[in-house]
């Protein structure tokens, strides 16, 4: 029979537990938490056969480098909460003839204006089918890191933090290959990780993964199989804030929340080439909350009050969802897909580059701001378009 031995768990914060399981067929909901006895007398009483249970996941998609001979295993991903967020690589353009994937990414969100969320925004959700374990037993191991290096290094070319690292021991006392085995994780990220350079800030980014499947025999220098993969899912931090009350043509016409989407494994800095002006990763929350987004605010109250241009019902935003009826800033990096398109300065959706404003600007501030109120214009002539054509819709 299999058994699935104790977890491996490398670091101490980590809330990595084998997940609630339901059934595909029904579509029933988690009834409890599986412990590794349970899941061994699942196992069994299924006769070993092909493993009957599934979670109901978002595909994540993956790069497979087998070991010759052996079946690659399938990695899904998802929130717990749910949430997908559409992502193009390639930041959406054609390059040299070929053209960008778009997918739907699981969506975790770790902190909103500087706090925790609740635990099923920061839950990740881990299926391995279709292992393949040998009587001799295998190991699987997934490590998941930032997308990006950590922008703290100031080099050119910058380390990924890890942030999660689980080992799986899956023991098979039959004298027979079992073909299709699943192992199932949970993970809950919380404010820190433990690093090989000890503990600090969870890192808000794009992740990828590495899934490394060992044998009982040679595992260090013959692994069965990797599986790894790029932009396997999203988490960020937000900031949201109410919005000024502000000249409108009827209540309600006007947005009444502003909504900052970043990651902190962006580069925030005014000069590319001058380390002196990087905000350092552990500021960037600050500067969010106490420069940027009251910055912001006042904008939105000047371009409306003092410029005349009042908010009118048909308004909308660019985006998707509740984002619809919000003002919503993305702030990228200006190459990576990041709630649209990033722009190399900024776009009307709205999107800022934080890595890099013109020289004649001061400071990062004064650089964004520009660009803000540059596409927030935008948004206002949106709004006059939008109206224009409803007018004509009553006319017609």
């Amino acid at each position: 029979m299999l058994k699935v031995a104790e977890d491996s768990k490398e670091q101490t914060n980590y809330q990595s537990h084998l997940l609630r399981w339901r059934q595909a067929v029904d579509g029933g909901r988690p009834t409890g938490r599986v412990s590794t006895c349970l899941l061994v007398l699942l196992l069994m009483a299924c006769g070993l056969g092909p493993f009957p249970w599934r979670l109901a996941a978002v595909e994540a998609g993956s790069r497979v480098l087998p070991s010759k001979g052996n079946p690659a295993p399938t990695v899904t991903m998802r929130a717990a909460s749910g949430a997908t967020i559409e992502f193009r690589t390639q930041n959406g353009e054609k390059v040299d003839g070929v053209p960008p994937e778009t997918l739907d990414l699981p969506h975790l969100v770790l902190q909103r204006n500087g706090a925790l969320t609740d635990p099923q925004e920061r839950t990740l959700l881990v299926e391995v089918t279709g292992i393949e374990v040998p009587p001799a037993g295998v190991t699987v191991t997934l490590t998941i890191e930032t997308q990006h290096g950590d922008p703290d290094t100031h080099t050119g070319s910058p380390p990924r933090i890890q942030v999660w690292r689980q080992s799986q021991r899956i023991v098979n006392a039959s004298r027979y290959t079992q073909p299709d085995v699943t192992v199932v994780w949970e993970h809950v990220f919380d404010e820190t990780v433990l690093t090989g350079a000890g503990t600090m800030a969870t890192p808000t980014d794009y992740f990828r993964y590495d899934l490394v499947v060992t044998g009982a025999l040679h595992p260090a220098t013959s692994p069965r199989y990797t599986f790894s993969r790029d932009y396997a899912f999203l988490m960020e931090n937000q900031w949201v804030v109410p919005l000024p009350e502000v000249r409108e043509s009827s209540i309600g016409a006007a947005p009444d929340e502003l909504v900052v989407y970043y990651c902190d494994m962006v580069p925030f800095r005014r000069d590319d080439n001058s380390p002196t002006t990087w905000l350092p990763r552990e500021k960037v929350e600050g500067y969010i909350r106490a420069e940027l987004v009251p910055a912001m605010a006042e904008a939105y109250r000047v371009q409306t009050d003092v410029w005349g241009f009042p908010w009118y019902e048909e308004w909308t935003s660019y985006r998707p969802g509740r984002d619809a009826e919000r003002l919503s800033v993305a702030l990228t990096d200006g190459e990576t897909w990041f709630h649209d398109e990033a722009p190399r300065q900024g776009y009307a959706g709205i999107s800022l580059n934080v890595s890099g404003v013109k020289a004649e600007y001061d400071s990062l501030t004064d650089g964004l701001l520009s660009v803000f109120y540059h596409e927030l214009f935008h948004s206002h002539q949106r709004n006059i378009y939008l109206v224009h054509i409803a007018q004509q819709g009553k006319v017609g």
